[in-house]
């Protein structure tokens, strides 16, 4: 499933998560349709593993700047 995932142009993120869901996916997509072209696909790909999935739009997010911690 993740090396599948590596592969499309649309996501742009992906992990597995320790909270009531097992997997986050980030795409960007030009139009809601893109997205669900891409979900229908994954879903039918991986019907064994993708039993419901729910979605969030976002539409702009502010600047982020990351640092490092060293150790």
């Amino acid at each position: 499933f993740f090396n599948y995932l590596k592969f499309l142009p649309n996501i742009i993120y992906f992990l597995e998560t320790f909270a009531s869901w097992d997997v986050e996916i980030g795409f960007e997509v030009e139009k809601n349709e893109d997205f669900y072209l891409v979900m229908d696909d994954l879903s039918d790909k991986f019907k064994d593993i993708i039993h419901h999935y729910d979605d969030m739009v976002v539409l702009r997010e502010p600047k982020q700047k990351f640092v490092l911690a060293k150790k």
